[in-house]
């Protein structure tokens, strides 16, 4: 907020300097009453000069209404070089370059459309999510069907590739005597060439038709990044208070409990959480994380079951069971934490947070129906 200008305190007393009393700075609005006379007036640009060491010319001409024109084309460009700092500091509080055009873009939404808030966020939640994230999603599903398919090709590899190793080590040992312990591999060293063996020709089957898997991350590298700049920006829409203008508001000497539906959501303060249910949005926002995130546990199991040469993949044991099962663990923890910041954060945003996590519930249902994964 742009603080009231005070004086100086290397500056005199006011009955030190002019005789005429001194101009009325107003916080916000910096309003100058400049008294309509030439000499009233130059002595009130001299003081303001004085005490905010802004210099100002003496304006001589034989014409009253000249010399008064130009006192005041010289007070208004005081006026507006003094107040430049805190016009500057307001501005900057809610500018961050991409995050406030995202907010005057919602902003402009709203007032062009008419809808309240609680409208304009799910729907272009949805609209950003249709245009930009669907079209991945589906071309990531399409892929990771392709990736399965040629998976198992590379599926009669690995045997082979160990019978192959277990026959050139048998042979080096039968050409040495087999007295040296170097010249023959362990049944260990044999699995592991023989994944080494495995995963290289499924990379190279795998960029042979285009589908690499580098490509699976682009998905995450949009979709993170839009959600970020979204949320950053609706908290910068909800860092004063925020009444729909678009919902009827009434009196607010008229009490609570006659108010209807549509009354309270015009009263409602969309920069705070929910006062009346405050864990009714958190809840329902861990309920659709937490089914997102198992939906991809299921994904990311299978996944991993159905990779080729790795048999101690179904062990629940094995290194990859347990890197899984951490990943999952950790999403879990994810969204209770999702559900504690949105406790406290403002019920704006939470509708945002809602709507996202809805769309991606949906959107893998959707994906499932049309290019089910599992066969």
């Amino acid at each position: 907020m742009c603080e009231p200008l005070d004086l100086p305190k290397t500056a005199k007393k006011k009955s030190d300097i002019i005789n005429t009393p001194p101009v009325t700075f107003e916080p916000r609005r910096r309003v100058v009453n400049i008294i309509s006379h030439e000499h009233v007036l130059y002595n009130q640009l001299l003081y303001i000069s004085i005490s905010f060491e802004e210099p100002i010319a003496l304006v001589i001409s034989r014409s009253p209404a000249k010399a008064l024109s130009g006192y005041l084309d010289m007070g208004l460009a005081l006026v507006m070089r003094v107040g430049a700092p805190c016009r500057a500091s307001r501005s900057g509080l809610r500018g961050f370059g991409s995050f406030q055009t995202v907010t005057d873009a919602f902003t402009a939404i709203h007032d062009f459309s008419g809808l309240p808030w609680l409208l304009v966020v799910p729907a272009t939640t949805f609209a950003l999510r249709t245009c930009l994230t669907l079209p991945l999603s589906i071309w990531q599903r399409k892929r990771l069907l392709q990736q399965r398919d040629l998976r198992k090709i590379v599926q009669a590899v690995t045997p082979v590739v160990k019978l192959r190793l277990a026959q050139a080590s048998t042979r080096n040992g039968r050409v040495n005597g087999g007295d040296s312990p170097q010249t023959a591999l362990t049944p260990d060293q044999i699995t592991l060439l023989a994944l080494k063996e495995t995963r290289k020709r499924q990379k190279s089957l795998y960029k042979s038709h285009n589908v690499p898997m580098w490509k699976n991350a682009i998905l995450p590298l949009v979709q993170i990044p839009l959600w970020v700049c979204v949320s950053m920006g609706i908290r910068n829409l909800t860092q004063k208070q925020l009444i729909d203008s678009n919902l009827t508001q009434s009196s607010p000497l008229q009490p609570a409990n006659s108010l209807g539906f549509e009354a309270r959501l015009g009263n409602l303060d969309l920069s705070m959480p929910l006062e009346d249910l405050p864990m009714l949005a958190p809840l329902v926002l861990g309920t659709f994380a937490m089914l997102n995130v198992e939906h991809s546990g299921r994904m990311m199991h299978t996944t991993a079951l159905s990779v080729v040469g790795i048999e101690t993949a179904a062990n629940s044991t094995s290194r990859i069971s347990q890197g899984l099962k951490s990943v999952l663990n950790v999403s879990r923890l994810s969204s209770i934490f999702l559900m504690g910041i949105s406790s406290q954060a403002s019920f704006l945003l939470t509708t945002y947070w809602i709507s996202s996590q809805l769309y991606s519930l949906l959107q893998n249902m959707l994906l499932d129906w049309l290019w089910p994964y599992y066969r």
